[in-house]
């Protein structure tokens, strides 16, 4: 939801869907990389969308550290 609010912020455009965004973090929930790759979007939307997650960081971890993982491959 933070990554969605962020591109709402960024512009009007609808938020992908059918894609997936791959994302590294870190402990704390810092994003320190993101990848659209996997996304059917023009080139300027996929750029939008990686600038989006990081942008939208720290991603939520207080209270999902037993789930936490440094990779996460989110499907939109």
């Amino acid at each position: 939801m933070a990554i969605a609010k962020t591109w709402h912020d960024l512009t009007e455009r609808p938020f992908p869907s059918g894609c997936t965004l791959d994302l590294s973090q870190g402990v704390g929930g810092t994003v320190t990389a993101s990848s659209a790759a996997h996304c059917s979007l023009s080139r300027e939307d996929r750029l939008q969308l990686e600038a989006a997650a990081l942008m939208a960081q720290p991603l939520p971890y207080s209270g999902y550290e037993a789930v936490f993982a440094p990779v996460l491959q989110l499907h939109l």
